[in-house]
């Protein structure tokens, strides 16, 4: 009975202050700090579930289950009865030549017309996720691989292999015992991958054709996959997830799930980098949403306490007075957050409605955990940061209707603070997704508020001293006097106000520096000269020749095409770990295994790549007693291997071993040429070796460098500039969400000042009343005003803007890893962004207020 009628109070509590604005403000924060979360969750949410569908067509499938051997047929018969989309598939490297004699290079040599290619046999619909791109003479088109497979005795086949075969559509090609008529020449294929198998010339062809060839024998290096997609439906994805568990368990060695992370290394950088921005968006709409209900709270508190003061009075219980505030805030959560959800799906819709023709495809529909994470997010922030307000206004004594005075913070309320920061804390972690980046985000701003605090005091003490001093002259000057000494005046008004907008400051600019360093070094990664062409096989004696060949090409084009650098390939098996034999059954983890079942790549070097990093060690000393070695940290990981251990490959039948002396992050995404194991020159130089390359062609030189095959027809000559445009489309996708995501912060931003300034309306309200009553005018009191918020803002910028730089500092180096140099303009723009700001947000917030009666103003003070 009790707890109902503390529920009709706060019910008629809440219509009186609706009636009489007073939660206006506080409305406004929740509904912001709601619409904050929700429209952030949303799109992020959408964003991330759009990329993770287009990655899925760079892998093919939703799940792609492969092996050295046939796989379970099992697997494929409980993808059929589970209404999956499922097919097989089997890859191989293999020769493929022109049907005729043969036929004779520049040098008279006779040779057939033959090519290695990578020999691709799939069952109809292959790819179940995304399209292929194939062209028929010069006209480009998209496929869809369900309405018009590969047709039994047809192949469609890469460009680079019609050019260096001289084929073109329409004619035969010789595969084993069988030939095949080239219906299409392929322009693009997703899950192609960017492995060297994967990287001769593609031939596609009908699964039940293979046979026929002759070519899979006993002891083929084959691929075996099984392709599984859902349906697009919760119940479909639900029976995939089960069946993926099921596989997981009957994996043998040799077989395992191909994902976007172990499949193509090459674009694991910039999805992982795309994620953590957006989870840095998120975190900072986070704590500029508290931000929002912390000054929201404070207003309502302020506006309150006559009121609570009075009712304590009249014989109202502490306990029944923290029901009924509980419950009008309650009331009001629910309310702010209903319609600060609405209008955050509303902004998303309308954000992705206005960038429609930037996307080839259309967004997946919102799911419903944004808006349950939206809304226990907002009741966390709103139980959280409205706790201390509400503290200290349940706890007013009676004599407070004449103290006149607020009760003294207490240690509850210090304990309320602390449990709003932790609150916020994990919302803040929940929503970056990643300890790291939330810890220090959450340390900026921190920090923030202590360099706020202490920068605070320092000034208020330097205004002092300013304002005692006597300043004469032009009006300007004594507007400037009257600000400061307003501002000296209310010092936890100024301090509080310096600290809102200080904190918005630095979360835009710390998002607006971290977004241009982040594209900048997204855009560095895969510049417009990076390599797209490889070149395998080629052997010592032919370098030079190579060389003078790609010369000739462009002095005759006259293009400038850069010299390539050669690099040195080894073949050798990883045979002893520190003086002990090593074999794959002394590893648990399957990929663990094939590393030490298969050769290495081995390189030699003298000096560290450029697009490699040392994590760990030092670079190759000439004057080591020992034979080094430097090695790739996932490769170390993988095999639990650390500086120091002593590593044994057998190559050609002679054992070289080193010690490990460096560990190195390789850059995936530069398209250059990387190896996991790198040696001083002195240990493999003697060795049989080869050379491959990674060099830019220019398009006008495009076909004659891949006709170089022709002249060199040991070598494999691979265009991977397929390969960089998934890169660059996957970027260009996450560019555009991440200013999308910008400009809503930068809104958020706003509002948020907007709210700082709000809560001290009503003080300044009753001082320029006095004072327009003691003769002041209007016109002084206006610049008054504009100077004050010009100072307070300025003052929070130039602190947010140094605050900024550190966080940047420490999010390039610590989360992203990408370079970071110190900006002086951004104190220029901190500062005097933060006097417009305050400027602005001052004459939006306070506006009215000089022109406001004096009379009226003083009628309603007590």
């Amino acid at each position: 009975m009790a707890m109902m009628h503390s529920f009709n109070l706060a019910l008629r509590m809440l219509w009186r202050d609706w009636r009489a604005g007073e939660l206006t403000l506080l409305l406004s924060a929740v509904v912001v700090a709601m619409a904050a979360l929700s429209s952030v969750g949303l799109l992020t949410d959408r964003l991330q579930r759009g990329l993770a569908r287009d990655a899925t067509q760079l892998v093919g499938a939703d799940l792609v289950i492969s092996g050295d051997r046939p796989l379970n047929p099992d697997w494929a018969i409980q993808a059929q009865a589970a209404h999956l989309r499922s097919l097989q598939s089997v890859g191989f490297p293999s020769m493929a030549q022109v049907p005729g004699p043969d036929t004779e290079n520049a040098s008279g040599t006779s040779y057939p017309r033959s090519k290695l290619v990578s020999l691709f046999a799939t069952e109809v619909g292959y790819p179940l996720r995304g399209q292929l791109k194939v062209a028929d003479g010069s006209t480009e088109r998209l496929i869809d691989p369900s309405k018009e497979p590969i047709q039994r005795g047809e192949v469609w086949v890469d460009a680079v292999l019609l050019r260096s075969l001289n084929l073109a559509v329409g004619q035969s090609l010789q595969l084993g015992e069988q030939q095949f008529l080239i219906r299409h020449e392929i322009r693009y294929e997703g899950p192609r991958g960017a492995g060297f198998a994967n990287f001769a010339p593609r031939v596609l062809m009908r699964f039940e054709d293979l046979p026929k060839t002759g070519l899979l024998q006993l002891g083929s290096r084959a691929t075996w996959r099984l392709w599984l997609a859902h349906q697009d439906s919760n119940e479909s994805q639900g029976h995939l997830l089960a069946l993926k568990q099921q596989i997981e368990r009957a994996l043998e060695r040799g077989q395992r799930l191909e994902t976007l992370e172990n499949g193509r290394p090459e674009m694991r950088n910039a999805l992982e980098r795309a994620e953590q921005f957006l989870g840095l968006v998120a975190t900072l709409a986070a704590l500029l949403a508290a931000l929002a209900i912390a000054l929201g709270a404070q207003r309502f508190m302020q506006r309150h306490w006559d009121a609570c003061a009075v009712m304590r009075c009249l014989g109202l219980s502490q306990q029944a007075l923290a029901q009924i505030l509980l419950l009008e805030f309650a009331t009001i959560g629910c309310l702010g957050g209903g319609l600060g959800s609405m209008l955050g799906w509303g902004i998303q819709a309308a954000l992705v409605s206005l960038t429609a023709t930037l996307w080839q495809t259309s967004l997946p529909a919102p799911s419903l955990w944004p808006f349950v994470q939206a809304w226990l997010g907002g009741a966390l922030l709103l139980l959280g940061f409205a706790l201390p307000a509400l503290l200290r206004l349940w706890q007013i004594s009676p004599l407070a209707v004449l103290r006149r005075a607020l009760p003294n913070r207490s240690a509850r309320v210090g304990l309320a603070w602390l449990i709003a920061i932790l609150l916020a804390s994990g919302l803040v972690w929940s929503y970056a997704g990643q300890l790291k980046l939330a810890g220090i985000v959450l340390g900026a701003f921190l920090g923030g508020l202590g360099l706020f605090a202490l920068v605070g005091l320092f000034v208020m003490q330097l205004i002092r001293y300013i304002s005692a001093r006597r300043l004469s002259g032009q009006p300007a000057l004594s507007a400037f006097q009257r600000a400061l000494n307003s501002i000296a005046r209310r010092r936890q008004e100024t301090a509080l106000q310096i600290a809102a907008l200080g904190m918005g400051l630095l979360a835009l600019l710390l998002l607006g520096m971290t977004r241009t360093d982040l594209l900048d070094a997204w855009r560095a990664a895969t510049p417009t000269d990076a390599p797209n062409r490889f070149v395998i096989n080629l052997q010592n004696d032919q370098l030079d020749a190579f060389s003078a060949a790609l010369r000739e090409l462009g002095q005759r084009q006259q293009v400038n095409l850069a010299a390539p650098r050669y690099n040195p390939m080894i073949r050798g098996r990883l045979v002893t770990l520190n003086q002990q034999p090593i074999l794959p059954e002394d590893y648990r983890s399957e990929r663990a295994q094939r590393l030490v079942d298969r050769e290495f790549n081995l390189s030699y070097s003298a000096t560290l790549p450029q697009h490699n990093q040392l994590v760990a060690g030092k670079w190759f000393d000439p004057s080591a007693p020992q034979a080094e070695l430097s090695i790739e940290t996932g490769i170390a990981q993988t095999l639990g291997l650390k500086l120091g251990d002593t590593l044994g490959f057998d190559i050609a039948g002679t054992v070289v071993e080193a010690r490990i002396t460096s560990i190195r992050k390789l850059r995936w995404d530069s398209m250059q040429v990387n190896f996991f194991v790198i040696m001083p020159p002195h240990l493999l130089a003697e060795q049989p070796q080869s050379h491959l390359s990674a060099f830019y062609v220019p398009a006008p030189l495009a076909n004659a460098v891949d006709n170089l095959v022709q002249l060199f027809p040991n070598i494999t000559l691979i265009d991977t500039g397929a390969i960089a445009r998934q890169v660059e489309e996957v970027l260009r996708k996450v560019t555009q969400a991440v200013e999308l995501l910008f400009l809503f912060a930068l809104a958020a931003g706003v509002l948020v000042l907007y709210a700082a300034l709000l809560s001290s309306r009503d003080q300044r309200l009753q001082e320029v009343a006095l004072l327009r009553t003691l003769g002041a005018r209007q016109r002084h009191l206006q610049v008054e005003q504009y100077w004050e918020q010009a100072i307070t803002g300025g003052l929070a910028g130039l602190i947010a803007a140094t605050l900024a730089q550190g966080a940047g500092w420490a999010l390039a180096h610590v989360v992203f890893e990408f370079a970071w140099q110190f900006k002086p303009w951004v104190w220029l723009i901190g500062g005097a962004g933060g006097a417009l700001c305050g400027i602005g947000a001052g004459w939006l917030a306070l506006r009215g207020i000089v022109s406001t009666p004096p009379l009226l103003t003083l009628r309603t003070m007590n």
